[in-house]
């Protein structure tokens, strides 16, 4: 009987052991792994879902690619409305208009202006003006320095360009 008795204590060791280190701990990384898993697959579907708004995206501004101004649209009266609204008139100390060229169907009127002390911010509301504005105007060049006595004001030079369809004078 003693020999039963061992047996039954044996087997009942191994058991609390099998479970304690091999069944609960496996139980508990299976629970780990289903939830990483679950987490991964949604993360791939948002992951797709972004990727599909980005092409979509991409594929509109590829339509959008070359914004063209209105017919009536003047870039000197822009930019001029654009520095009285800042107050920028004692600021600005050159503008040059450039000659509007012909490019295939497109008209290009270019201005170059040069700006001396003024603040970030004011160089802001200049820069947002232009970007809000309803005809497009692109910036190809801008320099801009800090002034070296006034370390709060900078210097600005800019040139800036719209373009219109050559149909539409």
């Amino acid at each position: 009987m003693n020999d039963k008795k061992l047996l039954i204590l044996v087997m009942a060791v191994l058991i609390v052991f099998e479970y304690k280190f091999i069944y609960s701990p496996g139980k508990r990384k299976l629970g780990g792994l289903n939830l990483a898993i679950s987490q991964k697959e949604s993360d791939s579907r948002l992951l797709d879902k972004l990727c599909k708004e980005y092409q979509d995206k991409q594929l509109k501004e590829k339509d959008e690619m070359l914004l063209t101004s209105g017919p009536e649209f003047s870039l000197f009266a822009y930019l001029g409305s654009l520095i009285e609204k800042g107050k920028m008139e004692k600021n600005v100390t050159g503008i040059k208009p450039l000659p509007i060229i012909e490019k295939e169907s497109f008209l290009v009127e270019k201005i170059g202006i040069s700006m001396d002390n003024i603040t970030l911010q004011q160089l802001y509301n200049f820069l947002y003006g232009l970007e809000k504005g309803s005809n497009p105007v692109y910036v190809p060049e801008f320099r801009m320095r800090r002034n070296r006595e006034k370390q709060f004001l900078l210097s600005a030079e800019m040139e800036l360009l719209s373009i219109k369809k050559a149909g539409e004078r």
